[in-house]
């Protein structure tokens, strides 16, 4: 079963598809959780022996009441029932989650949440069962040589948080930012207030793009560096959800002036005098990397004939029932006071990830004509604005002319827009986005942005 907001073609994968409020699923798992108690859905011995702060979590959900999580979370009562009695009626069951809840305030809180349902049921530390987000995709890098990082080298370190990053830039001052380079990355299109990060990089001295396209972010540089795509190097990939990491090996030869990132890094690293530190070809610094991960007995055959697995790759986690705690145990949260959505008349602003295409990585076909703006009939109402018409959206930080698409699939209160399309395109929806940051975890609070609607005449 499916749970989520929208009315995406996910569902039509799924044998039932339940809809709630975005971003309210903390109300959802809460009303469940008073479900699964009400009916004896629940393994106390679970909550016993291997649970802290059982006392403190029962007493958050007895500060709700059911018809209350209905009315925050956007599910009836009688669907909130149901989908206890499917998820506790069945031994085992597991939770998948997106990524979308990180891009609320208080998303961190709203996964523990969540957690708590598999451990009222006891369905951690069992096969097929648990609460499974982002699949550990850096275990590979976490069992490669550490040296690599050449920490010994360091003598001075600052740390922006990437939602903040504009300010963060502006704001240094001991010392303050004199030159930014670039790798892997677009900040000028992804970050939030990207209208307040251009800002910081025209007020640096010297920046440095190395991309493989002339990004917004590549507009603001002094210097551009071309570098390689996966089809004109060697590396390694690891994986999405399975245990399994492989070889990438170069299809073509580098393609005019591009050299690989590994190529950048040492020509620099010779104009600084410390080249032999840095020397070494892709293969050789690959054997340097993996070697711990070859010494607990994965195959360099394996890898060099397709795919290797890797080592300690826990397929249930937390089977021994030991937590990375204080307590050793699984923590209950103990606080979450009820937060309804503001009412302050403006839409809450979702930026989601679309189909076609990965963060900015977009074809230019992909951005053709305006962005679309999908909001409800009802919204369209109240903002007198028809469907197919230009209309600009206006928010604290900036402003973005778009094209409306009126549709039921969307929660009156809210207005959808794709993320990654180019600011010099047209698109760029961080235009909109204000540098919140969330209560737990130094994430982007994207979807916590509150925009007005107006028709494009009405702004002229």
């Amino acid at each position: 079963m499916l749970l989520e907001p929208l009315g995406t073609q996910t569902a039509n994968f799924c044998d039932a598809h339940y809809r709630l409020l975005p971003g309210r699923d903390a109300y959802l798992a809460v009303g469940m959780a008073k479900v699964l108690r009400r009916e004896g859905l629940v393994d106390q011995e679970f909550l016993d022996r291997h649970a802290a702060n059982v006392e403190a979590y029962l007493r958050l959900l007895d500060g709700y009441t059911l018809p209350q999580c209905a009315e925050l979370s956007g599910v009836p009562v009688g669907t909130i029932e149901e989908l206890a009695r499917l998820y506790g009626g069945r031994h085992p069951a597991a939770i998948i989650l997106g990524y979308g809840i990180n891009n609320w305030r208080r998303g961190a809180e709203t996964y523990r949440l969540i957690d708590a349902l598999a451990a009222l049921t006891g369905n951690i530390g069992v096969p097929g069962g648990g609460v499974s987000h982002g699949h550990g995709n850096n275990h590979l890098e976490t069992l490669a040589d550490p040296s690599a990082h050449a920490r010994e080298f360091v003598r001075h370190t600052r740390t922006i948080p990437q939602p903040i990053i504009g300010r963060g830039i502006l704001e240094a001052s001991d010392p303050p930012i004199k030159v930014i380079v670039v790798s892997s990355a677009n900040p000028i299109t992804q970050s939030p207030n990207a209208p307040l990060v251009a800002k910081a990089f025209r007020s640096v001295d010297f920046v440095v793009v190395i991309d493989q396209f002339l990004t917004d972010t590549a507009d603001y540089a002094h210097v551009f560096l071309p570098t390689t795509t996966f089809l004109e190097e060697e590396d390694v990939c690891n994986s999405s959800g399975h245990p399994f990491f492989g070889r990438v090996r170069p299809a073509i030869a580098p393609q005019g002036e591009a050299r690989t990132d590994l190529e950048i890094v040492q020509g620099l690293a010779d104009c600084l005098g410390f080249g032999p530190l840095m020397a070494g070809t892709p293969k050789e610094w690959l054997e340097r990397l993996l070697a711990p991960v070859f010494a607990r007995g994965v195959s360099r055959e394996a890898l060099d004939q397709g795919l290797a697995e890797l080592p300690d790759f826990e397929d249930v986690p937390f089977a021994d029932r030991r937590f990375p705690t204080p307590s050793g145990r699984f923590e209950l949260i103990t606080e979450f006071p009820p937060d309804a959505p503001t009412a302050d008349g403006r839409l809450y602003l979702l930026s989601i990830h679309p189909k076609s295409w990965l963060n900015s990585q977009a074809l230019p076909k992909d951005q053709q004509g305006l962005p679309v703006a999908s909001l409800h009939p009802e919204d369209g109402r109240r903002f007198g604005v028809a469907d197919g018409m230009r209309a600009r959206l206006r928010s604290s930080v900036g402003e973005l002319t778009v094209r409306v698409k009126l549709t039921e699939a969307s929660n009156p209160g809210y207005v959808l827009l794709y993320q990654g399309g180019w600011i010099k395109r047209g698109h760029g929806t961080n235009l909109l986005t204000e540098d919140r940051m969330t209560d737990t975890g130094l994430q982007a609070a994207y979807y916590e942005t509150r925009v007005d609607l107006m028709p494009e005449e009405a702004t002229a």
